[in-house]
């Protein structure tokens, strides 16, 4: 209020749904996008385009690694949104200019990926200086040339018009009709006829690659406070210019859910729904709540929210297989549904499939780093040097090469599908399976989680 600021400290929850944590920098943020743009190219459709927002800490990288993944050939625009008005943190003594822009880099999968052309409103400068005339009933409109460009030389007519002749663009009927219908004007005796150009049916200026048009700011009604949160204007855009009614639109960083809203509630040209279809994946359970949120605060259409995996972050992870009967037989179940066969007589090894070993992790939270360096320190005084660890979730700063670098083992995180982990708790819950039967090897389909400090990727 008063033009003063409050400063609201993050909750634990908003942290960790928030934050973008990279133990080793540029090198694992890049890691992370290669895993992600290499599965987003064989998802695209053949007709598609992908557009990755980022700014000035990792663009020109962005470029290169998309160039290498998507073709240089695919190349189709570097857009400069400029996001802020100008900022604060450039003064006197200030050791950058003030970072006002953000890029976004877009790529077509094809030549046959469609480019609408999407129109901006004129600048108020240019309406004044162009449309300075009003007609009697109140519109607005400005006088343009008639005449015919290249004179005989491109085909255009020549005749004599309310006393000027000319060469013209259009034929004496269509001038007779227009003339008529009070499109074209003498602003003067014996001055050349012009045509009217009315404001109110010019679509705007086609949109450049420089879009200064659109921001987002806490006085923005649909502002809520997420960090990343970008404007639906922004992502209308997008959309627009990018995909057709009924396109199948994927944010595979869905976040506080703004191109769901987009896709949602476009409109065409007539301001006629032209909603496209969408995915949002998030591995925030937070910004999945978010999402799912404006949804239903924009009336969306019916839609369904898919949990693959588990979001819980409740706390270290404890060993109960050895206290809790039904566990174990949990365990074990999980250990034959990978394919392995389930092992005694370790703290943390619970079976082996081939020249791995097999951990198993809980079913309600992730396996946290101090102890997937228990599972490597244990693995590491055996002569079988890598470990697979299965689990519901992976921690958000989770990273392979320390253990791997500490204790000679490599590391491999897999997430457990809720389908298979439910299925082995039934299984469980019956008793260990028959040793007759056959190990059903082809259920599991588990998921490699990305190998950066980052979540699962969203496969």
């Amino acid at each position: 209020e008063n033009g003063a600021a409050d400063e609201k400290e993050p909750t634990l929850i908003e942290e960790l749904a928030y934050r973008d944590t990279w133990k080793n920098g540029l090198d694992s943020y890049l890691s992370m996008m290669r895993d992600r743009l290499d599965l987003l190219k064989r998802l695209l459709a053949p007709t598609g385009s992908i557009y990755v927002h980022c700014d000035w800490h990792a663009g020109h990288y962005l470029k290169v690694l998309m160039d290498e993944v998507f073709g240089y050939e695919c190349f189709r625009n570097e857009i400069i949104w400029k996001r802020a008005s100008a900022h604060s943190d450039f003064s006197q003594g200030a050791r950058h200019l003030g970072r006002s822009h953000d890029t976004l880099l877009l790529y077509a999968a094809s030549e046959r990926s469609p480019l609408n052309v999407v129109y901006r409103a004129y600048s108020d400068d240019y309406v004044r200086e162009n449309y300075n005339r009003t007609d009697g009933d109140g519109r607005i409109y400005r006088i343009d040339n008639i005449q015919g460009p290249g004179g005989a030389s491109k085909g255009n007519p020549q005749y004599e018009f309310l006393g000027v002749t000319r060469y013209w663009r259009y034929s004496r009927e269509t001038m007779e009709r227009l003339y008529n219908e009070g499109r074209i004007i003498q602003t003067r005796p014996g001055a050349v006829p012009q045509y009217k150009r009315y404001l109110d049916e010019m679509p705007g200026v086609a949109i450049q690659s420089v879009w200064d048009d659109i921001s987002l700011n806490n006085r923005s009604g649909e502002y809520i406070g997420y960090p990343t949160q970008k404007p639906i204007a922004l992502l209308q855009r997008i959309i627009a210019a990018s995909s057709n009614p009924g396109d199948l639109v994927l944010d595979a960083f869905a976040g506080s859910g703004t191109t769901a809203v987009a896709a949602e509630t476009m409109k065409d040209a007539d301001g006629k729904p032209a909603a496209r279809r969408w995915i949002a994946i998030d591995c925030s359970k937070f910004a999945v709540h978010i999402t799912r949120k404006r949804l239903i605060e924009a009336d969306a259409t019916p839609f369904a929210v898919e949990n693959i995996g588990f979001y819980a972050r409740a706390g270290e992870w404890k060993d109960l297989w050895a206290d809790q009967p039904a566990a174990r037989l949990y365990r074990d179940a999980m250990v034959e549904i990978y394919g392995g066969t389930p092992v005694e007589g370790y703290a943390h090894l619970h079976g082996h499939k081939g020249s791995h070993w097999v951990h198993i992790g809980p079913l309600d939270a992730p396996v946290a780093t101090a102890q997937v360096e228990a599972i490597a320190e244990e693995a590491g005084r055996t002569d079988v040097r890598a470990v697979d660890i299965l689990s519901a979730d992976i921690p958000i700063d989770w990273d392979r090469t320390t253990a791997e670098r500490a204790y000679g083992v490599a590391v491999y995180a897999k997430i457990i599908p809720q389908a298979a982990s439910s299925g082995a708790t039934r299984r469980s819950a019956k008793g260990p399976p028959s040793t007759s039967s056959p190990r059903p090897t082809s259920r599991c389909g588990c998921a490699s989680a990305s190998g950066s400090p980052a979540s699962p990727s969203p496969a």
